[in-house]
């Protein structure tokens, strides 16, 4: 008894030497089923112990309660074995894992990121010790531990090799109200995948001698506004067309754009661009709904008949639908949620445009929709297009192929798109070196799809990589915000300058600036105020994510402002006259 204390304390304290000293706490040692609930402070690490047998899994589960907590596991030696952060930020569920190779004392490293309240604090679980899994099955099991409760929302699994489902499951529940069952039959959205439809639908009316990809969009839709560019369907497949997301336009409009009639007026008011046509590579949304605006054009039928006739019949993906209608009747459609601390809670896809999201399916049926990518047959042409990276006006490849992302997992090429949207996610990534493909489909807003199906893919890569691949290049986007320029002397600042009322034609809409207990906040209407904090003179940064740079006169008079974050740069707002 008193070797294995001595052991213990051995094992923590070299432990605790190799780690930084920064505000670390010795928390203890975890016991399975016993919840420890503790406080802590941004900056701050806790470290707890755990002591396992030879070959063992271990789960653990920490509710978050005011405070975002990234988790480090390390093994035996010391080592760093894992580490885990879920996109759900200061509030709700974060789960992490350890595996032993041997019987030891293992590590669990809690660290708080941020907080949002003074006493912020977390409760901590170790949930589950079993035996480790063996076979691919029981690993995947182990992958989706964090779900696979009557309590959760859930993610469904498929795994396709050889032209064979290897896999399907279903974990956690499709509608917690009514206690419904996730399966791998359950219809979800799949948001953004639907992307890579869109863009097969295209390449099947070019080989139809329909449309050329590098004709102009305007040749088929002249509501586009001409921005003194050629924009190219090829642009909007690459999504190098320069032209703002109608997503990030909606955040700035604070009213919804979900409607196309709603989405033409939008786009009607553009004035600029992003960057100019194949300077520069950024997601935009806003490509994908014209897309399929011509499919509808040329076609002469719904994008949602059209995408029905041509991939879904053909292919037998008889559980596959497109949502052109908000209002539509979905029998079975999985009902979507965000894990909080106070439980999960609902949450909505609202909308009827398509093209960059509308496909509702479930993971066999896109296990169907990934075998073709893998053996295309009669169109191998189209899915060799797809999967062939972007090239820029400089010869730069990217990252984007038109309708498949292309990308490197350790060596082994992967094609495919992920998707998010009202607490939707998914990812189909496909290996054809491999003859490996895999869905991970989820209705919860607290999961990475695309690591998490990647982390699925490792279990079945069962040689080295047959091909040494170019690597490709991730092109920072053109309207990345820039680092903070140099300091300057804050007392010249005086923020009375900046306020008054301020609109943009593009948004059509007006926000207020005004100043509240010493600092220039932002006021769009009844929604929630934005604080901007002062980067250097004329230059703040933005509560949202982005920067608002002021526009002056020659006599050094305000005249407005730019608003520039991620997927939209440049939107400018005038000041209106009557103002501070």
């Amino acid at each position: 008894m008193g070797k294995c204390l001595n052991t213990v304390s051995s094992v923590a304290l070299n432990l605790t030497l190799s780690l930084p000293l920064f505000a670390q706490r010795q928390m203890g040692i975890l016991i399975q089923g016993k919840t420890v609930t503790a406080e802590i402070s941004a900056g701050e690490k806790h470290l707890y112990q755990i002591t396992l047998e030879k070959d063992r899994f271990a789960h653990l589960n920490i509710l978050q309660k005011g405070v975002d907590v990234k988790v480090v596991t390390y093994d035996a030696n010391g080592k760093i074995a894992g580490d885990f952060d879920s996109p759900n930020y200061t509030s709700g569920p974060e789960s992490a894992a350890l595996y032993s190779s041997g019987k030891g004392i293992y590590i669990l490293e809690i660290q708080a990121q941020s907080t949002d309240r003074e006493h912020a604090s977390y409760e901590l679980t170790l949930d589950r010790v079993s035996p480790k899994a063996v076979q691919p099955e029981g690993k995947i099991d182990e992958l989706m531990a964090a779900f696979d409760s009557n309590q959760s929302p859930g993610a469904s699994v498929a795994v396709v090799s050889g032209g064979r489902l290897l896999f399907e499951k279903g974990y956690g529940m499709a509608n917690l109200e009514h206690g419904i069952p996730l399966r791998a039959t359950t219809p979800l959205h799949v948001a953004s995948v639907t992307k890579s439809f869109t863009n097969y639908c295209i390449f099947l009316l070019e080989k139809q001698g329909k449309l050329k990809l590098d004709d102009d969009i305007r040749k088929y839709v002249p509501e586009v506004p001409d921005f003194g560019y050629k924009i190219s369907l090829r642009h909007l497949a690459e999504h190098s067309s320069g032209m703002r997301d109608y997503a990030a336009l909606r955040g700035m409009a604070r009213y919804e754009i979900d409607t196309r009639e709603m989405f033409f007026k939008m786009l009607a008011r553009q004035h600029d661009l992003n960057f100019i046509p194949g300077e520069n590579c950024d997601y935009s949304n806003t490509g994908c709904v014209l897309l399929a605006e011509v499919i509808q054009r040329v076609s002469g039928k719904s994008y949602s008949r059209f995408v029905k006739e041509n991939i879904f019949d053909p292919l037998g993906m008889n559980a596959s639908t497109v949502q052109d209608d908000q209002s539509m009747i979905l029998p079975g459609v999985a009902d979507s949620y965000d894990r909080t601390v106070d439980g999960p809670k609902k949450m909505y896809v609202l909308g009827s445009l398509v093209g960059g999201t509308g496909i509702i399916s479930n993971a066999r049926d896109m296990a169907i929709w990934a075998n073709h990518l893998l053996h295309p047959k009669d169109d191998a042409d189209i899915v060799a297009k797809m999967s062939t990276p972007g090239k820029l006006n400089d010869g730069t490849r990217t990252t984007f192929g038109p309708g498949l992302m292309v990308s490197d997992h350790k060596g082994h090429l992967e094609i495919g798109h992920s998707g998010a949207t009202g607490g939707f996610k998914a990812h189909v990534g496909i290996f054809p070196d491999d003859d490996l493909a895999v869905i991970v489909l989820a209705n919860t807003n607290d999961i990475y799809s695309r690591p998490v199906a990647r982390q699925i893919a490792e279990l079945y890569f069962n040689a080295p990589p047959k091909r040494t691949r170019q690597a490709l290049v991730s092109v920072v986007p053109a309207n990345a915000v820039e680092d903070p320029k140099p300091a300057w002397d804050k007392s010249t600042l005086k923020l009375v300058e900046y306020t008054g009322k301020y609109y943009s034609d593009e948004a059509a809409t007006t926000y207020s600036f005004e100043l509240i207990g010493g600092q220039l906040v932002i006021r769009p209407g009844y929604l929630s105020d934005m604080t901007l904090t002062p980067q250097s003179r004329d230059t703040f940064q933005g509560a949202f994510g982005g920067i608002v740079e002021f526009v002056r006169a020659h006599d050094g008079k305000v005249l407005g402002c730019k608003f520039t974050f991620p997927r939209m740069k440049n939107l400018f707002f005038k000041k209106l006259a009557g103002g501070s």
